[in-house]
């Protein structure tokens, strides 16, 4: 494996837990389990979303910065594709400042999981993988460096923010997988 499939597999195994993540919560959000028993997950949960939206949202931007060097007039293509990601980083910048804030308004963490929880089910979420998947082939291995800002610290700030949810879910809910 080359450093620039490492990277991407980083990406991707990130990816999968926010996926998992998203329908554990939503599992466990329905079922209304006692504050005691939510609560703890909920913290886990929403301290990892917000997480994996900051990442979510350094990627975009970055991919953003680099399209926008990229396009010129005589590549329409690339052209398009700069403008597509410079309004995805407008809303996603929007709906983060706006869940943010309604998050941090929150009496619960509960309250705070289903406000997060509500932006990632937002099709605002849905343009960074399919912008980095539409561009793989393109990209060198300095970009894949900054795109992915993936070093061991954040591999490890990453996982042991998904092994905390994993130890704090519900009974019926744990199906989160520690490695990937």
């Amino acid at each position: 494996m080359n450093e620039a499939e490492f990277l991407q597999r980083q990406i991707a195994l990130e990816e999968r837990h926010l996926e998992r993540l998203l329908e554990d919560l939503t599992l466990a959000l329905g079922a209304r389990f006692a504050p005691p028993i939510i609560e703890p997950f909920c913290e886990a949960a929403s301290e990892y979303l917000e997480f994996a939206l900051s990442r979510r949202l350094q990627r975009v931007r970055k991919l953003a910065a680099l399209l926008s060097t990229r396009a010129t007039t005589d590549n329409g293509a690339m052209a398009a594709r700069a403008q597509e990601s410079r309004r995805i980083v407008s809303h996603l910048e929007q709906a983060a400042a706006a869940a943010s804030s309604a998050a941090a308004a929150a009496t619960s963490h509960v309250l705070r999981c289903r406000k997060l929880l509500d932006l990632y089910s937002s099709s605002l979420l849905s343009g960074d993988a399919t912008l980095t998947a539409s561009l793989a082939a393109q990209l060198e291995i300095e970009d894949w460096r900054a795109l992915a800002a993936v070093d061991a610290d954040s591999i490890l700030k990453e996982r042991s923010r998904y092994a905390a949810v994993a130890a704090t879910a519900p009974p019926g809910v744990a199906v989160l997988d520690g490695g990937g």
